[in-house]
């Protein structure tokens, strides 16, 4: 259970990064044609305005509960996109089919990670949660987040198939169109059968 929180901090570690800087910084991405993307060495494709940044994060050594994780994002002057891919260690398999519990989890973790970097930036703004729920993602039956983070507002979609989980995250000013949101988060495609990345 221990290790369910941390399935998102890598990806919002990337975030918040990318909107603290969000007025004062060259974006990484702000194109004028979106374009389908694989990311995930493969496991799943989504549309994105610009090419993404990628990192790998390998699961530490002695995890409980090993998490490989894949993170992606591009910043524009409005907002962030992110996308995260996680291989979870075999110890998923055995984690109830009502995924409800990892869901808060990851919640848990996030909202902890938001606060802590706001924390750390000596800035006053905290995640407020405004609405969890069921969702569909790609497909899956997932969950979907919506909350506030000062002028940014952030929704969340996410899936686990199994020891796979995928992450969707857009945090936006109100000068971002929603309709690029929806085209972001109703663009991804898992890839089955899902099946462990090439590292």
């Amino acid at each position: 259970m221990n290790q369910r929180p941390s399935v998102l901090i890598g990806l919002v570690h990337l975030i918040l990064g990318a909107i603290l800087s969000c007025q004062a910084q060259e974006h990484v991405g702000v194109a004028s044609e979106w374009k389908r993307y694989e990311l995930g060495k493969g496991t799943f494709t989504a549309l994105l305005p610009a090419k993404p940044s990628e990192e790998f994060k390998p699961s530490p050594p002695g995890a409980d509960v090993p998490i490989d994780l894949y993170l992606y994002f591009v910043s524009t002057p409005n907002g962030v996109f992110g996308a995260q891919y996680a291989f979870l260690g075999e110890a998923a398999e055995n984690w109830a089919v009502d995924a409800t519990a990892f869901y808060d989890g990851v919640w848990k973790g996030l909202r902890e990670s938001l606060d802590e970097g706001m924390v750390s930036s000596k800035r006053p703004e905290r995640a407020e949660l405004i609405r969890q729920r069921p969702a569909t993602f790609a497909g899956h039956a997932g969950r979907e987040l919506l909350f506030n983070l000062g002028q940014f507002k952030g929704r969340v979609l996410m899936t686990r198939i199994r020891r796979h989980a995928y992450v969707a995250m857009v945090m936006r000013t109100e000068k971002m169109e929603l309709a690029d949101e929806d085209k972001f988060l109703n663009s991804f495609v898992v890839k089955p059968p899902a099946a462990r990345p090439e590292l």
